[in-house]
This record gives C-alpha cells, sequence and structure tokens, in this order.
C-alpha cells in the first residue's frame, strides 16, 4: 500500500546506542510505514541535540546507554515546555517496576521489550505510530480518568476534630491536597503563606470566639487576601442550608457527617461542582480503589499466565483496541444502575492467551470460558464493597440490565491500560449506566 498520497509525513527518532538494533528498527519502520521519515541517535545527549534541531513526532527509546541513558535524557526532555507532549516508545529490556512506573510518571506511549520481534511487534507499533500521527496538529484531548492529585483545587480544614479531620481526608482520597489547620489563627496564617488554596472549609463545630477565632471574621479576613482566584469559604456543618447573616461570608455548607454517601455527595456539589448521578461512584473508584483495583490486574490473573504485567499511564487507554471485550454487570436496585465492568483489546491479543491454555479457538468459547474471568471476579468483589459504602444491595448480572440501548445514558467512570511482557495490550473500564 502506497501511504505518501493520504497520509502526512511524520518525523521519527530511535535513540539506541547498539547500532544493530537501531538499524533493525530504522528499517523495519522506513519500509513498513513510509509515512516516517526516519533519523538515528546514539545515546541521550546526541538525541537532545537532534531534538533541538529538528523536533521529531515520535522517539523510539532504550534505557541503557552511555554518557546519557534513556531515563536521564527522558527527564530533560519533559523539562522542556516544548517537549512536555512529544510521544515516546520505551524500547527495553528493563521490566523493573520501580522504573516502569517513574516511566509513566514522566509519560510515555508505549513500552517495547527487547528483543523486539519485528514480526509480532508490526501491530503495535503501527498502531502507536498511526496513533500519533493521527493526534498530529490536533489540541491535546481531556484524560478520561485522573487518579492523580487534581491541580484545580487545594482545600484547607479548619476543625479541631481529630476523627472528622482524618475521615475529612480520607474521603477526599488523593483527589486533591488537604491542608489542616485547628483554628482561625492557624488558618489565616496557612493561607497566607499557600496561595495555592482555592478553598476553605471551617468547621461549626469550632469553639466561638473573638477576632480570628470568629467564623464570620476568620471568613471576612480570608476574603480580603489578594490573590488571582477568590477563595470559596464553606462551612462544614450539620444543616443544610445557611442563615441569613451567613450569605455574606460563606458560598454554602459541606454537610458535616460520619454518613459516607451523603457526605460525597455534599462536597462534590459544593467544592468540586460535580451533581452528576454517577459523580459520587468516579470520586469513591479513582481516589480511593484505584490502588485496590490495579492490584487486582496484577495478582489476580489467570494460572496459565506467566508473563509479567506493567500498568500503563492513563492516557495510553485511548489508544488500546477495544475491537473485543470481556464483561460483567453489578446491578443496584435502589438507583437502577447497571455498572459494566470489562477489559477490552484485540482479538489477536486475547487468541494469544487463550492458546497459553490449549484454547484454539477463543471466540468461539468466549462467552462461557472468559480469559479473565478470575480478575473480573476480584475487580467486581471490590465494587461490591464501594456500592455497600453507599448502602446500597448489588447483584451481579450475567446479562446487561434489560433496557433499550438507545435509553442509557453510559459514562466511562474509570480505566486503567496494562501489558503482559510478551506484548499482549489490554484496558480495564467501567462503565456507569444510568437505566433509570
Amino acid at each position: 500500500m502506497n501511504y505518501l498520497p493520504i497520509l502526512n509525513a511524520m518525523k521519527v527518532l530511535i535513540v539506541d546506542d547498539e547500532r544493530l538494533s537501531r538499524t533493525i528498527l530504522s528499517r523495519f519502520v522506513s519500509k513498513r510505514f513510509p509515512f516516517c521519515n526516519v533519523v538515528e541517535a546514539e545515546n541521550g545527549l546526541d538525541a537532545l541535540e537532534r531534538i533541538s534541531q529538528d523536533s521529531p513526532d515520535a522517539i523510539f527509546l532504550d534505557l541503557r546507554m552511555p554518557i546519557m541513558n534513556g531515563m536521564e535524557m527522558l527527564e530533560a526532555l519533559r523539562n522542556d515546555p516544548s517537549h512536555t507532549e512529544t510521544p515516546v516508545i520505551i524500547t527495553s529490556a528493563i521490566q523493573e517496576k520501580s522504573i516502569v512506573m517513574r516511566l509513566t510518571q514522566l509519560g510515555i506511549e508505549g513500552y517495547l521489550l527487547k528483543p523486539i520481534d519485528i514480526d509480532t511487534a508490526y501491530i503495535r507499533i503501527g498502531k502507536l505510530l498511526l496513533a500519533i500521527r493521527d493526534q498530529k496538529g490536533k489540541p491535546k484531548l481531556p484524560k478520561v480518568t485522573d487518579i492523580t492529585i487534581e491541580k484545580n483545587h487545594k482545600i484547607l480544614l479548619v476543625d479541631d476534630d481529630p476523627t472528622f479531620r482524618m475521615f475529612f481526608t480520607s474521603m477526599i482520597g488523593n483527589r486533591c491536597e488537604v491542608i489542616i489547620a485547628e483554628d482561625g489563627s492557624e488558618a489565616y496564617r496557612l493561607a497566607q503563606e499557600n496561595d495555592l488554596i482555592t478553598d476553605v472549609c471551617i468547621s461549626e463545630n469550632l469553639p466561638e470566639g473573638t477576632g480570628l477565632q470568629n467564623r464570620k471574621f476568620l471568613a471576612k479576613k480570608l476574603r480580603q487576601l489578594k490573590r488571582e482566584r477568590p477563595l470559596e469559604i464553606l462551612i462544614c456543618s450539620e444543616r443544610n442550608t445557611l442563615r441569613e447573616d451567613e450569605k455574606t461570608f460563606f458560598q454554602g455548607i459541606i454537610l458535616r457527617t460520619f454518613v459516607q454517601k451523603l457526605f460525597i455527595e455534599s462536597l462534590l456539589k459544593k467544592i468540586f461542582k460535580d451533581e452528576s448521578k454517577e459523580g459520587a461512584f468516579r470520586h469513591v473508584v479513582t481516589n480511593q480503589f484505584s490502588e485496590k483495583i490495579q492490584a487486582a490486574l496484577i495478582t489476580e490473573l489467570p494460572s496459565f499466565i506467566t508473563e509479567n504485567v506493567a500498568i500503563l499511564e492513563d492516557k495510553v487507554a485511548n489508544i488500546v483496541s477495544n475491537e473485543h471485550s470481556e464483561t460483567i454487570n453489578v446491578y443496584v436496585k435502589e438507583g437502577k444502575i447497571d455498572i459494566t465492568i470489562g477489559i477490552e483489546g484485540m482479538v489477536v491479543d486475547f487468541n494469544n492467551l487463550a492458546q497459553l491454555r490449549g484454547d484454539p479457538n477463543y471466540i468461539a468459547n468466549a462467552h462461557n470460558n472468559q480469559i479473565f474471568q478470575e480478575t473480573l471476579n476480584a475487580i467486581t468483589t471490590i465494587f461490591l464493597e464501594i456500592l455497600k459504602k453507599f448502602n446500597y444491595s448489588a447483584k451481579v448480572n450475567k446479562e446487561p440490565w434489560k433496557k433499550q440501548t438507545a435509553e442509557i445514558r453510559r459514562v466511562q467512570i474509570y480505566s486503567i491500560p496494562f501489558r503482559f511482557g510478551s506484548g499482549e495490550e489490554f484496558v480495564c473500564r467501567v462503565w456507569f449506566n444510568d437505566v433509570s
């Protein structure tokens, strides 16, 4: 197939100190993907010089190299404002979890394990290059989920009860940073010192005094602080509404309760401005249970899979194929909610794993003999635990909730991509299906 008339040219840089490895990969990319113009570099320092002269659209990067290794080069690249998003594909035999996690933090598009079998890697390399090419010149899409600290909010909680402070922090999870103050004076000092604080929650249970120990006076003084974004000041109270004399000083009320469902719904509405039906589920899943789900993906795999598994960066989920999926559905009676937990990927990758268990005809048997049944069961158990926190009774459905698809509002609330050492790539997705 002649790609040249229909595809835009793309610059690809291959960085590897092994000349043979560079040559094999360079010839393969040039021959199979003629829209790619390939250049080479033999170490990280050489690569940075080439990048400064002619910015590539994609980089294949080895890790073990003299002078400047791949990790050092990637860190230098990400520190350059013009290359924070340049797509990088790692080519290495290294599989240490700490290194993979650091690479993920820095941002990579993919990970090809050495020695690279060009024939079997063809589909994966092609998928990565085509995805990068298709995004060339386009604005970056927002991530579907965000399991890192949210940069838009930093909350100052003013409360003298250590039990509630611990509860408040645990309910926020890793969504954003929470700073603690035990009284008004400490709160005002922290707000003066930290310009990044966006929201202040002042407990109604604090002893009412004079000066900064008076809630209204404290709110007034906080409002007078000069900052680019005015502080959102809320009362943390068992009441649901503000009194008339409080409306001048406070924007609203965060419900001060230890009932998780009620607290989270109040928190999302007042601070994160999320009143969607799925908001509380999404918050709890991504900010409190993400580590459990990741652990299940690593530890609850079927016994016939012996390859190492790597958890990939969230944005990789957008380029993993959804050609085939294995799913389990959880139905919550009280809210008429159908939650779909699935693992998606390419049919060829499912077939590769099926062959390990001696199944030559996977697709014909997939409905009754899922590869990831144990993994999906483990993740489903986690979701039943989440639903229990909301005082919901739930059951597992073998079939999705019976309703016309057109009438269902379907929202993805979580996704996490992962890859086996042998190259198979999948993504675990969780969907919230509103069938009310």
